[in-house]
């Protein structure tokens, strides 16, 4: 996990787990968005690089997310967590900044 550092990210085992979760973090509601991305064989090294240089840090670097979480399963099989501050930081990223940043997959 990383707080605060939009340059970086975890690179973890993959676990099972459902697709929006709620925490508690000192008297605020932390929100999880996670997308699960199924990667063609010949695409995962390109696909990590681009998800740890580029991706990661711009969605971290959009002020709505605390930390980014990419776990790997199976060959070709990833989860990517994002921490959202709240569910209005959700909300606002998703009205503002996801296209934009869904457009470089693209």
């Amino acid at each position: 996990m990383i707080s605060g550092k939009p340059s970086s990210f975890c690179l973890l085992p993959y676990s099972a787990g459902s697709a929006v979760k709620y925490l508690q973090r000192s008297n605020s509601s932390m929100i999880i968005y996670e997308i699960t991305a199924i990667v063609e064989p010949h695409l995962i090294g390109d696909y990590e690089k681009y998800m740890r240089e580029q991706h990661i840090p711009d969605l971290l670097a959009t002020g709505y997310f605390a930390a980014a979480f990419l776990t790997k399963a199976e060959s070709g099989r990833y989860r990517v967590q994002y921490h959202a501050h709240d569910r209005n930081a959700l909300d606002n990223y998703l009205q503002t900044e996801a296209d934009r940043l869904r457009a470089d997959f693209l």
